[in-house]
Order: C-alpha cells, then sequence, then structure tokens
C-alpha cells in the first residue's frame, strides 16, 4: 500500500490527492486533500480551498464515506465565515446535490421501505433483518442531508 508523501504545498496535495485516486488509493487521497487543509497557505486562497473540498466531496459521495469530511466541512465553513460566505453556500449546494443524487441512486437500487427504516428516528416494532447490510451508519450519512418527509411525500398516495 502507497504511503502518503507530505506535500508542503495545497496544489502538491491536490495533486497527489489526484494520483492516489487515480491508483485505487482513496483513502489515501482523503488524507492528503485533508492535509491540504491544514496547511497555512491553505487559508487565504479561496479558490484553493474551493477545490479541495469539492474534491473532498467527490471521492466521499463515490465511496460513501465521511473520512475526514465532517472535520474538514468545519474548517471551510470557518475560514469562508470570515472571507466569502457566497463560496461557502456554492460548495454547501454542491455537497447537497452530491448528497441528494446519492439518496436517489440508493433509492433506485434499495426498496423505498427499505430506506424508510433505516432513516426514520422511530425504533420499529419488528426488527429489520439485515443479513446483507446495505450500508453503515457512515455510508448513510449522505442521506442525512435529503429530507425524510420529501421522500414520504413522493411515494405517499
Amino acid at each position: 500500500m502507497q504511503t502518503i508523501a507530505n506535500s508542503n504545498t495545497p496544489e502538491g496535495c491536490l495533486r497527489q490527492a489526484d494520483e492516489l485516486y487515480k491508483e485505487g488509493y482513496w483513502q489515501e487521497a482523503l488524507g492528503a486533500l485533508h492535509h491540504g487543509f491544514s496547511l497555512r497557505k491553505t487559508r487565504s486562497n479561496m479558490p484553493l480551498l474551493e477545490r479541495l473540498m469539492t474534491q473532498m466531496v467527490d471521492i466521499c459521495s463515490e465511496k460513501l464515506t465521511t473520512l475526514h469530511l465532517k472535520e474538514d466541512i468545519g474548517t471551510f465553513r470557518n475560514l469562508c465565515q470570515h472571507q466569502s460566505m457566497n463560496l461557502l453556500e456554492k460548495v454547501l449546494t454542491y455537497l447537497r446535490n452530491k448528497s441528494e443524487k446519492v439518496f436517489l441512486d440508493l433509492e433506485k437500487e434499495y426498496t423505498h421501505e427499505k430506506l424508510v427504516s433505516l432513516l426514520s428516528d422511530e425504533v420499529a416494532e419488528t426488527p429489520v433483518e439485515a443479513p446483507d447490510q446495505i450500508a453503515s451508519s457512515d455510508e448513510l450519512i449522505f442521506l442525512a442531508y435529503t429530507s425524510l418527509d420529501k421522500l414520504e411525500e413522493k411515494h405517499s398516495v
């Protein structure tokens, strides 16, 4: 397995993450992007921050994971809060759109009832049998950004 050679520039982190992802090392690619957020040079470069964040969202949505995403979204929000609220809104909209796409893809792949049972806050009276677990709680984090009410309205009579 390839290890992450820490790059000293945000551009280097982006290049390294892209190379790692193409080779199939997506966890290491997310680690390289995460390292890019911690660099001092990144903090004032809003276009570079946007590229780091959107690449991270793309990888996380494709692999159904939140590895480093929660922490880096918080960092991104704090940096944008003082410099560019429009950029923050743009990236969060991008995240929401990706999340909804993942949700719709899962809805097509699995039944509506199965997704509702996974997303509902109520405890089911009868346990749901899932011998072939369809998704872990980390994989379903994207589903949390979509509205369960919207799903129920769509399928109600």
